[in-house]
């Protein structure tokens, strides 16, 4: 499989141009950047021989920098990472301009292999994955959220890496500390060398933060997240009567949906293409006439017999993991038809195909689900596709 994406996934950031944002990575990177109530601490975590710094040390550094009672300041600058991206392209600019400080600020937190943030509240839930914008810093690809009972969330920036590789460098996390829980916490020793970041801002900045503010305020309370553990049947059970749990699941979410709405509900999910070089995903859909004759034959009025019924699960089932393993091979349409849509509107002229209503209709989608496997986990979040959807 390919194994690019792990080359960049420390030391990498997304910075803000107009119309496009550029992606930096700094291989060199020797330091982390922790985050407590939106402030920001430059910390070296890699000595210049190249050997990690003294954990003992690094711990007493964590702990003294959880213990800061500082509130957040009045115009936290990483807000700035959750607005639009001109707006922030611009701020960005004016920032650097404003005082050569914030220049080196902005390029320690941009060149730090990952940041840290650690946070106050002691419940698993939303706010892990944005906290309404606060002690984030949207553009760094990898993120570790600490709440106050010691969970630990990783928010990573999509656009150039996938779960495939975040999942691997959660087990290995997971696995490390289960086996080696290094520091007792009565444990005290002397901090390491720690910088904080301050930034410098002009009375327009402050205006861009506050206006950012209530954005993401607006933003971010129309995202909710809810948790459910079902233990009626697992994996073990589906792969006992040879279908694909994950496939049996996208069914029963299309069952859920249309004995709500009436409807199969529009969804995608992601497969990876990672057989191929540099491959990222492709999409496939599970909303097929397979599964539509399926749900239909589980109405009250269908008269169906329960061996018609079981006949009609493994026949979606089964459609839909075929559609999915061709997916993974490169048989998939949609990231062919969105390449060939993003070459024409560059181009200032988009063929009909990608103007006709049907093709917004196929690509407006309620569910944007996505399943991981891990005993690291607990569970997983992103974004829904539409106002109106789920992920």
């Amino acid at each position: 499989l390919d194994m690019s994406q792990y080359r960049n996934l420390f030391g990498t950031t997304r910075v803000p141009k107009r119309g496009r944002d550029e992606f930096v990575s700094v291989p060199t990177s020797r330091h982390i950047v922790v985050m407590r109530n939106s402030h920001m601490y430059c910390v070296d975590v890699q000595q210049s021989n190249g050997l990690p710094t003294d954990p003992d040390q690094l711990y007493s550094t964590l702990t003294a920098i959880a213990s800061n009672p500082s509130p957040p300041p009045p115009h936290p600058v990483s807000i700035l990472t959750g607005t639009d991206r001109d707006t922030w392209a611009d701020a960005r600019s004016e920032l650097m301009a404003a005082d050569p400080q914030n220049a080196l600020a902005l390029e320690k937190v941009e060149s730090a292999l990952f940041i840290v943030c650690l946070d106050d509240r002691e419940s698993a839930d939303t706010y892990e994955v944005h906290n309404y914008g606060m002690n984030r810093w949207f553009d760094k690809y990898l993120q570790l959220v600490v709440n106050g009972k010691a969970e630990l969330a990783i928010s990573f920036e999509h656009s150039w890496i996938d779960g495939r590789t975040i999942i691997p460098f959660m087990d290995r996390i997971f696995s490390y500390t289960n086996r080696y829980p290094y520091i007792p916490p009565s444990y005290a020793t002397n901090l390491l060398p720690l910088e904080k970041l301050e930034f410098y801002l002009t009375n327009s900045l402050k205006d861009t933060v506050e206006k950012a503010q209530c954005k993401a305020e607006q933003k971010f309370r129309v995202f909710s997240c809810e948790t459910v553990q079902y233990l009626g049947i697992g994996k073990r059970f589906v792969k006992d009567k040879n279908l694909s749990p994950n496939s049996f699941t996208q069914l029963a979410l299309q069952m859920a949906y249309h004995h709500q709405q009436g409807v199969l509900g529009p969804t995608i999910l992601p497969c990876s293409t990672a057989a191929f070089l540099h491959g990222r995903t492709e999409w496939a859909r599970p909303g097929t006439m397979a599964a539509k004759d399926c749900i239909e034959a589980f109405q009250p009025s269908s008269g169906t017999s329960l061996a018609e019924k079981r006949q009609l699960v493994r026949r979606a089932v089964s459609h839909f993991s075929q559609l999915y393993r061709e997916g993974m091979m490169g048989q998939g349409f949609d990231r062919h038809l969105y390449a060939l849509k993003s070459l024409a509107e560059e181009e200032g002229d988009t063929p009909a195909l990608f103007r006709d209503p049907a093709y917004y209709k196929i690509n407006h989608f309620v569910f944007y689900p996505s399943t991981i496997g891990s005993e690291a986990l607990s569970f997983g979040v992103f974004g829904p596709l539409s106002s109106e959807g789920f992920a």
